[in-house]
């Protein structure tokens, strides 16, 4: 689809010769992508090269291309590791929100079909117990996920102090679930919430993902995952 990327060569040169770097490639079935992060070591920590900086690859626009982004990075302890081993657990619910203050239709009230998708990774398997050779249980990620999802559906979820208290009172007096929340309802915001809800129940996820529709995405992810 985009042909081959600028450097092939240069990089599987680099990747042959290098010795306080990793480079890690993959090329996709539909069209070449390098994914690459070098990882340099030292005696306190190690950190991930910036892609803000200029280097003097860069200079000889070797990575001036748009085909080149990072792959998961992830610190275990002070070592940065390229984790081999990840689950996906997913859950949907179905919900209102609106947006107070935003220019278009999303300030009215309105639903969705909402799909959150998060994962955890590690870079190796238990080796003992009933979950040997697995990271971790399904059904305990995934029950954990769906009741997080559940205490969200069939609610009206809004952004405490955006609607007034006679909007609620009325609201409740009819018999509506509402789920009052202390920030605005963005997609963006609930992925977050959801990856910090995972974090407090023991699941260290990678990322969350949540989809409004299944065209729209956001994600959430802290320092080491991507």
């Amino acid at each position: 689809m985009f042909g081959q990327p600028p450097c092939a060569g240069n990089v599987w040169r680099r990747l042959a010769s290098a010795k306080d770097s990793v480079w890690l490639l993959h090329f996709s079935s539909e069209y070449a992508i390098i994914l690459f992060v070098i990882l340099r070591h030292t005696r306190r920590q190690s950190q991930p090269l910036s892609l803000n900086k200029t280097s003097r690859n860069e200079q000889k626009g070797c990575f001036k291309s748009p085909f080149f982004f990072c792959p998961k990075i992830f610190y275990y302890g002070k070592k940065v590791i390229l984790f081999m081993y990840s689950l996906q657990a997913e859950a949907s619910f179905d919900a209102a929100h609106f947006l107070a203050g935003h220019a278009d239709k999303c300030r009215n009230l309105h639903g969705h079909r909402w799909l959150v998708r998060a994962e955890l990774c590690a870079p190796d398997l238990q080796t003992a117990g009933t979950e040997r050779s697995m990271l971790l249980d399904f059904a305990n990620f995934k029950q954990t996920l769906k009741r997080l999802a559940a205490d969200l559906d069939h609610k009206f979820i809004y952004e405490r102090g955006s609607l007034q208290p006679s909007t609620i009172a009325a609201l409740q007096a009819e018999g509506f679930a509402l789920a009052e929340i202390p920030f605005r309802p963005t997609a963006e915001e609930l992925a977050r919430w959801f990856y910090q809800a995972l974090t407090e129940h023991g699941l260290k996820p990678t990322r969350v993902w949540l989809y409004e529709t299944p065209e729209n995405c956001a994600s959430y992810f802290e320092e080491g995952g991507v």
